[in-house]
């Protein structure tokens, strides 16, 4: 089973996230700070970080949020977590432009990244492109046709 973590202070849609993906199939953690997501990844091993860049928990300091997060976990010692794919998330739009905000982002090694509000079906796509790319396909070249 494939193990995601969601780092996001909207409780509810977080909760809802989560029933939609372990009806899927996979395992879900949910962190509301930062701290608390790097004490699960140092615990445990994900497949995927699902990431709310700008965190607003209440309580929680400037070093809690997901681009603190991203830092770290870019930083990260550990191999495995440096390359765990990202889908960063976010309500933030740098002058309305969600590429913008991916560009910004992208750094952190955002796999994709989807622009708050959007749907759980949005939610799933993503993680299944992410997940579960499309298998490829030979090149007809190679086979000398």
């Amino acid at each position: 089973m494939q193990h995601i973590l969601i780092l996001d202070d909207d409780f509810e849609l977080a909760i809802q996230w989560r029933k939609m993906l372990e009806g899927e199939g996979y395992g879900v953690c949910l962190c509301h700070k930062a701290s608390d997501a790097l004490l699960m990844v140092e615990e445990e091993h994900f497949s995927l970080f699902i990431v709310d860049l700008i965190i607003n928990t209440p309580g929680a300091g400037p070093r809690e949020g997901g681009i603190s997060f991203l830092q770290q976990i870019y930083h990260s010692r550990n191999e495995m977590v440096r390359e765990t794919p990202i889908i960063g998330m976010s309500g933030y739009k740098p002058r309305g432009d969600s590429e913008l905000a991916h560009t910004l982002f992208s750094g952190y090694g955002i796999a994709c990244f989807l622009e708050k509000p959007f749907t759980s079906p949005d939610l799933l796509a993503a993680v299944n492109t992410v997940l579960r790319p499309a298998p490829q396909t030979p090149d007809s070249s190679a086979d000398g046709s």
